[in-house]
């Protein structure tokens, strides 16, 4: 049996042939959510980075536990920084570049974020903070000290 008869087969009423239009329709369904939901997060992700971009500012980030997130097959950071007197967290999928180099628990790496959303950030990975950079300003830097 083709992989194609095995999937149509799944749709079959019982012991017969036919179509039971129901399911054919909760699978449509389902797989056009997806794509929705697949396109909306692409459309935040994007939005949420030209935030950044307008509004920038670095500062210094500090690694927590790495962990697997169910939701990709790659590994996640915690971080956390502070903007002024506030204190902020974030999650970073770790790429396959940066899995092998990463200094979990107490890393120091920059961060960028948005001075209007202090929330909306990014840890970068492949910047790391020099020894010699001890703190960061209350209200972080307008670009990368030492990366210029």
């Amino acid at each position: 049996m083709s992989v194609l008869e095995e999937f149509k087969s799944n749709f079959y009423r019982k012991g017969t042939k036919r179509i039971q239009p129901i399911k054919v329709i909760m699978c449509l369904i389902l797989f056009l959510g997806l794509i929705a939901f697949a396109v909306f997060k692409e459309k935040d992700l994007a939005q949420k980075s030209r935030e950044r971009k307008e509004s920038l500012r670095y500062t210094i980030g500090i690694t927590g536990k790495v962990h697997k997130n169910f939701k990709s097959s790659k590994p996640t950071v915690d971080y956390y920084y502070k903007y002024y007197r506030d204190q902020y967290s974030g999650t970073h999928h770790v790429g396959a570049s940066n899995e092998n180099n990463l200094i979990s628990n107490g890393g120091r790496y920059y961060v960028e974020f948005s001075f209007k959303n202090p929330k909306n950030s990014e840890l970068l990975l492949d910047y790391p903070v020099q020894d010699s950079i001890l703190t960061a300003p209350p209200n972080g830097w307008d670009y990368i000290p030492g990366y210029r």
